[in-house]
């Protein structure tokens, strides 16, 4: 029997004659921070025989798929990370709330930000989810009060707008020399050993190791397939992951249901404790019970433990991520503009998450030009809390742009802008096809499918480094002389030094 087959009967198996009033449809519930218990039973006069508690599943992804009334309450039957667990009280759920930025500063010429773009995440009354798209997500402005209603759920927020310091601006720009241009490798759209029709996408059960002019890129972290129930629409977590960020030993990377849906710019943002994960066992984390069946429960509460998934959010195309001490900042860019073009005044946003529960602390906007055309970033780097490199392909003068921007009162304001005459790689009809950047010190690092140059921050070419994977890169972070690498299809982390 096919497996994927196997793991949705199994998965209607694992609830048939446990929940006596059933769901329409899997339902995606907040979880709260209070301590309570998972029981295996619930009847009318209340649940029996404690599984686990709460504890261990804060940060996890929570569905569920059937609810009952007791005498004790109303409790739900869940899944977290798409692994079935038990019963647990409504009263554990955050209910009635919209989470959002606290602060949105947008500037005053922004035409792409959306007043939902600033949300977290919604729950009624009964801590299920709402897909903030949806029409009675209600949000209206008011001076610089914007609220957000749903039902009984309200919160406001401050939205301020700032002058605009990046409109016409006249950069003097000295590219420096860059390398020949480089031929990307005929194979780099592949899969991984097992993530093929013919192997059931399985897991993979050995490690990856590269080398090119002293780079090694190494297997670091196989990452799951799915960290949900497999529902094909908002609630799903997985199964494409895009940009990468590195921080304190924990990688936070986007995700996405589809290729399609990073197009649509939004996803959850997931994040590993990469020292507290076996590199080959968080494969298992799974909703099918042939997977997640190799992975005990103790060891799976404790892996729950060191992975969190963000709530659905806007997240742009995402692959321009960082991670500083306290927080995660994503460029969510847009990967196609309006009418197909490939640049154009367009204003971008900012977002800065809390590493603690990854949600929503403050939203930014940005918009660069000058004057004659504009300057749109799709693809950008952090460096700590108030820097970040935005990367510019000017094919008309053959070269790439490096735009640091710095956050001062509120507002992020170009401070240099330097570049490397190159196009790095052979185009395709004038495309830029970055897939990955990173800065870290006075370093720059560009990838191009499985090429990777490195530069400095004044644009002076230094190396290039192609690692035959026939994969493509994703994301790219960097940290000192340790560099990590995403790649699609099994999602893998890679690190090395150079």
């Amino acid at each position: 029997m096919d497996k994927k087959l196997l793991c949705l009967l199994l998965l209607a198996a694992a609830f048939i004659g446990q929940a006596q009033t059933a769901q329409a449809a899997t339902v995606s519930k907040m979880p709260g921070t209070k301590n309570m218990g998972i029981y295996a039973k619930v009847t009318k006069k209340g649940a029996s025989k404690k599984v686990t508690t709460t504890k261990y599943f804060k940060y996890s992804k929570i569905q569920s798929t059937a609810s009952k009334k007791t005498k004790k309450g109303t409790y739900a039957y869940i899944y977290a990370n798409g692994r079935p667990l038990g019963w647990v009280s409504e009263k554990w759920f955050v209910r009635n709330k919209i989470s959002a930025a606290k602060q949105i500063y947008l500037v005053e010429d922004d035409n792409r930000f959306n007043y939902k773009d600033a949300i977290s995440y919604v729950t009624d009354a009964h801590g299920t989810m709402v897909d903030p798209a949806n029409g009675a997500v209600k949000a209206s402005l008011s001076g610089n009060k914007l609220t957000f209603t749903y039902g009984k759920a309200k919160t406001t927020v401050e939205l301020v707008k700032t002058a605009n310091p990046n409109r016409n601006l006249k950069p003097a720009v000295s590219a420096k020399k860059g390398p020949k241009e480089v031929v990307s490798t005929r194979k780099h759209s592949g899969s991984s050993k097992n993530w093929n029709a013919a192997h059931r996408y399985g897991t993979e059960t050995s490690g990856n190791r590269w080398t090119s002019g002293g780079l090694t890129l190494a297997t670091q972290l196989w990452e799951p397939r799915n960290l949900s129930l497999e529902t094909n629409d908002w609630q799903q977590v997985g199964p494409v992951m895009e940009g990468l960020a590195v921080n304190g030993g924990w990688a936070y990377s986007s995700w996405y249901r589809s290729a399609a849906a990073s197009d649509q710019l939004k996803g959850n943002i997931v994040a590993f404790n990469m020292k507290k994960l076996n590199k080959y066992q968080a494969q298992y984390l799974s909703p099918c019970s042939y997977l997640y069946k190799k992975l005990s429960f103790g060891k799976f509460k404790s892996y729950s433990q060191n992975v969190k998934v963000s709530p659905y959010m806007r997240l742009g195309h995402g692959q321009s991520l960082g991670a500083s001490s306290k927080y995660i900042y994503v460029l969510a860019n847009e990967n196609k503009l309006p009418g197909g073009a490939s640049n154009g005044f367009y204003s971008e946003e900012i977002l800065q998450l809390k590493k603690s529960d990854l949600t929503l602390n403050k939203v930014w906007s940005i918009r660069v030009d000058v004057g004659s055309s504009g300057r749109y970033f799709y693809n950008a780097a952090f460096a700590g809390d108030n820097t970040m490199y935005g990367v510019f392909h000017n094919a008309a003068f053959g070269r790439y742009e490096f735009w640091r921007l710095n956050l001062v009162n509120n507002r992020w304001q170009v401070s240099q802008v330097t570049a490397t005459q190159s196009h790095f790689v052979k185009q395709q009809a004038g495309s830029s096809p970055v897939q990955g950047f990173s800065v870290s010190g006075s370093n720059m690092y560009l990838a191009f499918n499985n090429l990777i140059f490195k530069l400095q921050t004044d644009g002076t070419y230094q190396k290039t480094w192609k690692h035959v994977s026939n994969r493509e890169i994703e994301g790219l972070a960097s940290d000192g002389s340790q560099l990590y690498a995403q790649l699609a299809q099994r999602g893998e982390i890679l690190s090395g030094r150079w």
